[in-house]
């Protein structure tokens, strides 16, 4: 098979624009390196590079972005600095007075203390300090007078300080400039009214497909990757804990819709009897939900009444649809399957229940719009003052904060990774320096391999071998590039300066790409080094320079080792046990809401005062904070997975792994069955209670009690520290669910049958909570079936093959094992 490299590289223009900032910014960075300076001022010389590295590292198409990094490294410059000149004069003191006695090595061990105030201040520590001093620059500023500088520890520290402040400013001028005259790329809309669009499609795509079963798959499948995009997109963005519940309340009810269209058509009676009767209102319907929606009128009532009457038009069609099947479902020239009028019925009951949630997330993001309109921000003409506005919102907001975010992190965990930073820095650095020693040429160049070491180490394994792997790469490709480029125009200042523009454009552009990412600005960096700085600023001969790149890489190499070594001996964290915890808890959270529902059901039957506790917007908030962690994890384990194999993870953890897709199926099944189950709860009443729900409550009881013990026995078996699987969990839940559907299919016989003898009013049943109920049990039965087959496979019982599979294979015909539930009036 052939495949056309070029038709799968696209180019946005915004990336095309960053790399043409990038390589602006870069080139004026640069400027100072191709003044006339003499070359014995080697403390000046050697830190005039820092210009463009800083100008590469702090342009951002992104205005708060840009302003953000820019402030916060211009103040760890500054201040890393100063401290660092304060130690070194401290230390200086203790050795004697002289530079000649100065001990490097007992200085780097005297700072230690400060050095983990300044890893605290990673954008990875969780610590306040990340958001007003920036580490890389704090860092680099630190060490430079403290143990890493040449011979003039006062001088090399303010040329340093200056020069990267010089490439910063470059960047936010360069910036602020493009803000001000409108010429950065903007987004048309933000990450909600994406989803507010994405949901009004994919349910146009849904509600116009419920009769079709996966005849539209494609079309459907295409409409759901790209709501799941939004909804990932909108949930990061919002702060309303409660808007990012209805999101995931919202996607639950359209995936539901979206498995019972996968289970395939419908017979033409009831195409004919019950979709044709209603497709005028559904249409209706369909409109206001758009319009609704995609409205940016906040303060305009009449979406959120429109949505609701055609919700109870659309209701009130149904429900003359199935009086009119009432005969014909029991004559014998026209059959109709109980088992089809089921699923109908649950399609009606999604897309009922979807337009319910819609009314109270319009309410709730105009109410939010509203807050945020009389803030006050945006009102301003003058966007001096706006950006002052928001500057003074920030300290305030800031000063509020703990000290470290409450992320319910003990204190020893949220302490691990500035220990990992300090520790990196110290060994690395007494290391390379002791090697500097014997090689006095290395002390040039101890400073890169210090940083390579410094910069790849993050929060766990994975993470850290990802960025390793791509600054070596940036290297290399640097590297081979950088003896090219001097072969081919040796000290032509003019030359190296276009070549240094398009290695700018080149790397820029390549970190828009997330394959490359971090290893597009390396490999600038790396170029501007070993190329550009011995061939215009500080001039060397080939010979050297040539062993400059070795050297170079070696550090490198060295720098990167030690990294690694250390993020996987000392206080290790594995980002692939990171995701087995947060997968157990997210399946142990599932469970326990779950089980609640289905308890709380169960009491109302015998206990008509009982309290339904509703915690629909607990559960939204929780599942999508998990499915964001676990999200942000998967890459790091895959990593840990490719470079250590079977080393680290047993056969549950790589099943694990596997499986976060249907995870995240299962908590949308979750927030289904749990918000069906809860609604039901509140909205049932006699004599649906008595006719319907007392029969099924101790079956219900029965299905929590099993879900409980399953969830429980699951946790035992991928916590265990044995390899072993564990093939001894009993398959409860199916059978109590069996039982649960049995005693409904019992109950709706009964209650038919009294029907037909006229003894029970069949309508009052229904409209007090009968068809609610029902959507409940089948709601219910899906995340059991999902459940099932979860737990089959963590457990070691089911294939992979036969685990992950399309949406329309992953629903089985649960509505032929529910029975029917005809919905009339």
């Amino acid at each position: 098979m052939v495949v056309n490299l070029y038709s799968s590289i696209t180019i946005s223009l915004s990336q095309f624009l960053t790399g043409v900032v990038g390589a602006f910014t870069i080139g004026v960075g640069a400027i100072p390196m191709m003044l006339p300076i003499d070359q014995s001022k080697r403390e000046i010389l050697i830190y005039l590079m820092q210009g463009p590295v800083w100008a590469l590292f702090s342009t951002h198409l992104n205005f708060k972005a840009t302003a953000s990094h820019c402030l916060r490294s211009l103040l760890g410059t500054w201040l890393a600095s100063a401290f660092g000149c304060f130690y070194y004069f401290l230390v200086q003191l203790m050795c004697g007075g002289t530079v000649d006695n100065y001990q490097r090595e007992a200085a780097i061990a005297f700072v230690i203390p400060t050095t983990f105030v300044i890893a605290l201040t990673h954008q990875s520590s969780g610590c306040k300090l990340r958001e007003v001093i920036g580490f890389e620059a704090a860092a680099s500023s630190f060490f430079t007078p403290v143990a890493l500088f040449l011979d003039k520890p006062y001088e090399e520290a303010l040329v340093n300080s200056i020069m990267e402040s010089y490439g910063i400013i470059v960047s936010l001028a360069t910036i602020v400039f493009l803000e001000i005259f409108g010429l950065l790329p903007t987004r048309t809309s933000s990450p909600i009214k994406d989803f507010d669009l994405a949901a009004a499609d994919f349910f146009d795509r849904l509600s116009t497909s419920i009769v079709s079963g996966n005849k539209q798959a494609a079309t459907l499948d295409a409409a759901q990757a790209k709501f799941e995009e939004a909804v990932a997109k909108a949930s990061a963005s919002t702060k309303s804990p409660k808007i990012r519940s209805m999101l995931w309340r919202m996607a639950s009810f359209l995936y539901s819709l979206r498995k019972s269209i996968a289970e395939g058509c419908y017979p033409e009676s009831i195409v004919r009897r019950l979709w044709k009767p209603s497709t005028a209102d559904l249409l209706d319907l369909r409109c206001a939900i758009r319009r609704g929606l995609l409205s940016d009128d906040e303060a305009d009532p009449s979406n959120i009444v429109d949505v609701k009457e055609r919700a109870a038009a659309l209701k009130t069609s149904f429900r003359e649809a199935s009086l009119k099947l009432k005969d014909t479902v029991h004559c014998s020239d026209e059959l109709v399957t109980m088992e089809e009028i089921a699923r109908y019925n649950f399609a009606e009951e999604s897309v009922l229940h979807f337009s319910y949630i819609v009314t109270e997330y319009i309410t709730a993001k105009n109410e939010e719009m509203a807050k945020l309109g009389r803030s006050g921000k945006g009102v301003h003409s003058l966007i001096v003052v706006q950006w002052f506005n928001d500057f003074v919102d920030f300290l305030v907001h800031w000063w509020k904060e703990p000290f470290f975010e409450s992320n319910g992190m003990t204190t020893w965990e949220k302490l691990i990774y500035p220990a990992k930073l300090t520790l990196t820095a110290t060994l690395t650095s007494t290391v390379i320096l002791l090697w500097g020693r014997a090689q006095p040429f290395l002390m040039s160049h101890v400073f890169w391999g210090f940083i390579a070491a410094l910069f790849c180490m993050l929060p766990n394994t994975g993470a850290t071998l990802s960025k390793v792997t791509r600054r070596i790469a940036g290297t290399v490709c640097a590297l081979v590039l950088a003896v090219i480029c001097i072969f081919a125009n040796p000290f032509n200042k003019a030359a190296f300066f276009v070549e240094l523009l398009i290695v700018a454009f080149i790397g820029k552009l390549g970190s828009t790409f997330p394959l490359i990412g971090y290893g597009g600005p390396v490999f600038v960096l790396t170029w501007v080094i070993v190329a550009f700085q011995p061939s215009v600023s500080m001039i060397q001969p080939e010979e050297d320079t040539l062993w400059g790149i070795g050297w170079r890489m070696a550090l490198t190499l060295v720098g990167v080792t030690m990294t690694s070594v250390l993020s996987l001996l000392v206080f290790p964290v594995l980002a692939s046990l990171q995701l087995k915890d947060v997968s157990q808890d997210t399946l142990k959270e599932q469970a326990k809401y779950v089980v609640e529902a289905i308890r709380q059901l169960a009491l109302l039957a015998d206990d008509k005062g009982a309290i339904i506790r509703d915690s629909r917007e607990e559960l939204g908030e929780s599942l999508s904070r998990n499915s964001t962690t676990r999200a942000s994890l998967q890459s790091d384990a895959y990593t840990e997975v490719v470079v250590f194999g079977q080393w680290i993870m047993s056969g549950k953890d790589k099943r694990i792994l596997e499986a976060q897709r249907t995870l995240d199926a299962l908590a949308r099944s979750t927030v289904c069955a749990y918000g069906a189950s809860v609604t039901c709860g509140i909205e049932i009443e006699q004599p649906a209670t008595s006719a319907m729900l007392k029969p099924v409550a101790h079956h219900l009881s029965e299905l929590a009690t099993a879900l409980e013990r399953s969830s429980a026995e699951l946790q035992l078996c991928l916590s265990g520290d044995s390899g072993n699987d564990v093939d001894a969990i009993e398959d409860d839940v199916h059978l109590a669910m069996l039982r649960c559907r049995d005693g409904f299919n019992e109950s709706r016989e009964m209650l038919i049958s009294k029907f037909r003898e006229g003894s029970v009013p069949f309508n009052e049943v229904v409209d007090s909570g009968g068809s609610i109920l029902y959507h409940a049990v089948y709601a219910l039965n899906i995340f059991t079936e999902e459940w099932n087959s979860l737990e089959a496979f963590l457990a070691g019982r089911k294939s992979t093959s036969n685990f992950d599979s399309d949406p329309a294979s992953e629903v089985s015909p649960v509505s032929s094992s529910i029975g029917s539930w005809v919905i009339r009036q």
